[in-house]
């Protein structure tokens, strides 16, 4: 288990580093660290809002065009929270240059999710979101592609037109957010009571 704890110091400027040569040392303190349970209700807070923008945001359009764009935002804002949450250092992610793909792989590096379906079901809505976005088309084998890796049989497989695509694309989105979602709480949960010194599943 990673030690639970959150500078909320950026990452080191040339100055910092002029600094450190001039003083020999480089300090973070106390004040520097962010307590957990600041962490745990910053994650709490996450939880309610993903839950709102889901609510507000997912479109209740049968329109599969903009249904692929607006789940393509919210799962690729999920990504950028589930960074910037499970990070030991303070960082916006989405004030990086990070390509969509780029995230993906810190999300992996990162060690989660423990899904095997998630990772390339993103793969798969960004590919599609690109599509969508730069010839205004819509690979509909793709599409069902994802679809087939989220359902129960892939054997039995078969997709009808595209309202079902539509639902099914909503309920995946969801689905990825939440799974997101849980892994952070998770690791957040068990490693504040590590650090207070309780036993997994103690209560706080």
């Amino acid at each position: 288990m990673k030690k639970f704890s959150k500078t909320n110091i950026g990452r080191p400027t040339q100055k910092d580093a002029l600094e450190f040569i001039k003083k020999g040392s480089y300090r973070v303190g106390k004040e520097h660290y962010v307590k957990p349970k600041k962490r745990i209700e910053e994650l709490e807070k996450l939880s309610m809002k993903i839950s709102e923008l889901l609510k507000k945001n997912i479109p209740r359009s049968r329109n599969l065009d903009l249904v692929i764009l607006k789940c393509h935002l919210l799962i690729e804002f999920m990504i950028d929270q589930s960074i910037n949450l499970f990070s030991e250092h303070k960082v916006e992610i989405q004030r990086e240059r990070f390509s969509f793909y780029q995230k993906i792989t810190l999300l992996h590096i990162l060690g989660f999710p423990p899904n095997p379906t998630i990772l390339p079901s993103i793969e798969l809505i960004n590919k599609i979101r690109n599509q969508v976005a730069h010839t205004l088309s819509v690979d509909r084998d793709m599409v069902d592609t994802l679809i087939k890796i989220n359902s129960e049989d892939p054997e039995t497989f078969q997709v009808g037109d595209d309202s079902e695509r539509v639902k099914a694309i909503k309920t995946i989105t969801r689905f990825i957010c939440g799974a997101l979602m849980g892994v952070i709480q998770a690791f957040h949960i068990e490693a504040y009571e590590q650090a207070l010194g309780t036993e997994p599943g103690a209560g706080r």
